[in-house]
């Protein structure tokens, strides 16, 4: 049995251009001559050794060409975008313009491409039989306002080289009640210094960054609230604060940057339904002193009297006429008269008390697509462990 040469080259080639089918292979048996043994239905008879079922769902696959396409991608202007990628969807196919907005890519046939460039709006073009497809973007206005913010503010952490610190809502008031910034900024921010120069509770707070840098002039930082240089906020109110702590922050809001800047942004009302949201704190405060006891008046008589005991040996050994006319009990009774033994009196109880707080915030929030707003109130009630403060 000879099989046939033309079958073979044929199934040859379809391999090559790699085209994968299913044939019904065939063999051509011919006469045998002389052998007459052989079976004489067979002889000179194309058969079929191997039939396949046929499958109605079954299809021919399409064989996948590739097609060159090029173009230019340029903006509203009419200015060609370098740097734009050009990819196939669904693929791991792509490129990206040249200087001049320039691509050529080889995609497969039906194939559709991708244009994105940051700042302008995703365009998806099918190919079909267009071999030069140039594109206009659109500026996508969204998009930039993601990007380009004042100042640091907008970006993400991981992308700062600068000392940034970023203080949350939660973190602001963990473990703080109180209507003060510097106070609930306090050890919560590294390299930022909190004092108070008056020494009362809930007196102002000095806020000093990098230092004092001035004898005259000041050394506060810059506060930007919203992005309003100057501004001022209710710290109840606060969503978030940024430190900046270097000299990188000069470049944004040029000298008066120098000492520092505390960016400040506060609440914001998001369309929807209307929220209504209430909080609020109550607590004590007492005056401790932890292991300091004091002395009562016995206590603090007989340890002045040792003292004034030592002072009058020394002016009797020294021969001092107004010591050695008297006795020890005479001179005691004048510098330390016994009278003062029938008081007793806690002056830490009269100077402080125990103190409470109350802190309460409502706020109301909400709007439309067009308008949001967003309002609140925090009463806040001290009564401080110190009298007269």
């Amino acid at each position: 049995m000879t099989p046939n040469i033309h079958y073979h080259q044929r199934l040859i080639r379809q391999l090559l251009t790699g085209i994968v089918t299913f044939v019904f292979l065939s063999c051509y048996i011919p006469a045998l001559g002389n052998n007459k043994k052989a079976p004489n239905s067979n002889r000179g008879k194309f058969i079929q050794p191997h039939v396949f079922p046929e499958n109605e769902n079954a299809r021919p696959i399409a064989k996948v060409v590739d097609v060159s396409v090029s173009g230019t991608v340029l903006d509203q202007a009419g200015d060609p975008i370098p740097g734009v990628t050009v990819s196939v969807a669904g693929a791991g196919i792509g490129t990206a313009t040249d200087l001049e907005g320039k691509y050529s890519l080889s995609v497969p046939e039906g194939s559709i491409l991708v244009f994105s460039f940051i700042g302008f709006e995703s365009q998806r073009i099918p190919v079909g039989d267009q071999s030069i497809i140039d594109v206009t973007l659109e500026e996508d206005i969204s998009s930039l306002d993601e990007v380009v913010v004042v100042g640091y503010s907008a970006k993400r952490q991981s992308e700062l080289s600068s000392s940034v610190a970023i203080v949350g809502e939660e973190d602001l008031k963990n473990g703080v009640v109180s209507n003060n910034l510097g106070t609930m900024l306090q050890g919560k921010v590294a390299g930022l210094t909190v004092s108070n120069t008056e020494g009362r509770p809930g007196s102002a707070t000095n806020l000093v960054i990098r230092g004092v840098g001035s004898i005259g002039a000041g050394y506060g930082p810059l506060y930007v609230v919203d992005g309003v240089i100057g501004g001022s906020a209710n710290p109840m109110d606060i969503a978030s604060i940024t430190v900046l702590k270097d000299a990188a922050a000069t470049g944004l809001y040029g000298s008066r940057a120098a000492n520092g800047v505390i960016i400040i942004t506060t609440k914001k009302g998001k369309s929807g339904e209307t929220k209504v949201s209430y909080s609020g704190s109550a607590g004590i405060s007492q005056f401790r002193n932890g292991n300091l006891e004091m002395m009562n008046s016995a206590e603090l008589y007989d340890r002045q009297e040792q003292g004034f005991r030592n002072f009058y040996d020394a002016q009797v050994a020294a021969g001092v006429p107004t010591y050695t006319n008297q006795t020890f009990d005479q001179y005691l009774n004048n510098v330390l008269p016994s009278s003062l033994l029938a008081s007793d009196t806690d002056w830490q109880s009269l100077l402080t008390r125990t103190g409470h707080v109350n802190q309460h915030q409502l706020s109301v929030s909400g709007g439309s697509d067009k308008t949001t707003f967003y309002v609140s109130g925090n009463p806040l009630y001290m009564k401080l462990i110190y009298f007269q403060s």
